[in-house]
């Protein structure tokens, strides 16, 4: 008999988690995904439902900073259903809404899907606090710390699509909003772009953009001889996948996405371009990433001026 499960997530990298989750799980699922109205991460996840063939409990609209909309939200939940599951799985350990909702629900297991290098924080807390949680996760997490602890490898979606080189599109930058949050200035930014353009000289590098990456950081972005945009509609991960790419060369700065695609891609080489600009004090996770990346055989860490 299959378990009942309540799934709840909100960003295309949680569902795509998730995904795999109830691939690796066989359960009857009852999925709630929450927007948020911010830059295209609703957009993404609606394309990954379609793609997917996802079926949606409710799609619940938390903008941040607007209470009615937790309220409304909050209510649509409770009487949508009756809640009552074996499992709740949450897509993010730190999202305050999430945890309201499978506050209120009967359930025996909360299970923590991967958000990216939050999931290495949440660690972090779990160590130190304590909590009684499973976890599904590509990162390689301390299982005492745990009451079940699956390692996800990605390898179902995975073996749903034949990747192969492609000499167009071999190599890709992995953008980040650090321009944007001040944690690096635009010509900084620049340089270490053009380093991964020298580096990777034979290839054109595409740079998928953030989903929430600023108009005014694109613009400079795109003159930067090449170099070329290239917008993804999905989680990253996805995106590589449906569009049966393999990758040969993968850029970011301390992105967790770095990390998943090297995963993903084994035989890629990924680098980590840690400028010699970056304010890695606004980041709490910089150390973690940094140590994760360190632990992985397919990243490089390369320092750029």
């Amino acid at each position: 008999m299959n378990n009942k499960v309540l799934v709840l997530v909100e960003t295309p990298f949680q569902l795509l988690c998730a995904y795999e989750y109830s691939r690796k799980n066989a359960s009857c699922v009852s999925l709630y995904i929450r927007k948020s109205g911010v830059g295209s991460n609703d957009q993404q996840m609606s394309a990954m439902v379609r793609d997917l063939r996802l079926q949606v409990k409710k799609e619940l609209l938390v903008r941040p900073g607007k209470k009615i909309d937790y309220i409304l939200s909050f209510l649509i939940f409770l009487f949508s259903e009756f809640h009552r599951y074996d499992k709740v799985v949450l897509g993010s350990f730190f999202s305050g809404f999430q945890r309201m909702l499978s506050s209120v629900v009967l359930k025996k297991e909360v299970i923590l899907l991967d958000d990216g290098v939050a999931t290495l924080l949440a660690d972090r807390v779990i160590n130190e606090q304590g909590g009684r949680y499973s976890v599904f996760s590509i990162f390689d997490l301390d299982k005492k710390n745990y009451v079940n602890c699956e390692v996800n490898r990605f390898d179902l979606i995975a073996g749903e699509y034949d990747c192969r080189e492609n000499e167009e599109y071999a190599a890709f930058f992995i953008g980040q909003k650090l321009v944007d949050i001040g944690a690096m200035d635009m010509a900084a930014y620049v340089r270490v772009l053009e380093c991964a353009v020298r580096e990777s000289s034979e290839s054109v590098v595409h740079y998928i953009p953030h989903r929430t990456e600023s108009i005014e950081c694109l613009e400079v972005v795109k003159r930067i001889k090449g170099l070329q945009l290239l917008h993804a509609d999905v989680a990253v991960e996805y995106f590589m996948l449906r569009n049966k790419w393999c990758p040969q060369k993968i850029y970011s700065v301390n992105s967790t996405a770095l990390f998943t695609l090297a995963s993903l891609f084994p035989s890629a080489r990924a680098v980590a371009m840690i400028s010699s600009a970056l304010k890695t004090k606004m980041f709490v996770h910089h150390d973690l990433i940094m140590e994760s990346f360190g632990r992985h055989k397919s990243i490089v860490i390369k320092h750029v001026l």
